[in-house]
């Protein structure tokens, strides 16, 4: 699958996570995702895999009127990698 710059802030965002945190579970640098998110460049290789795999494990997303709760969902955040994607 590949991501649009959208696509990949709405995933972060829907498991409750900064840029930081994101770019932690998929072992990458912030300034990766800070890219991938305005579009400057897109993910590549193992970042799209790891990403699928978020994307398969995410909560769903809720509906346009329910209201956000930083209480909805534990922030753990799991290493979907060993290796390094830069």
């Amino acid at each position: 699958m590949s991501y649009r710059p959208s696509d990949i802030k709405a995933l972060r965002e829907r498991q409750g996570w900064s840029q930081a945190e994101l770019a932690a579970s998929l072992n990458v640098h912030r300034t990766n995702i800070s890219r991938w998110e305005s579009g400057a460049t897109s993910p590549r290789g193992s970042a799209i895999r790891l990403l699928d795999q978020l994307a398969a494990s995410a909560p769903p997303e809720p509906p346009q009127n329910a209201k956000a709760s930083s209480d909805s969902h534990a922030k753990s955040i799991p290493r979907l990698s060993q290796g390094v994607v830069r």
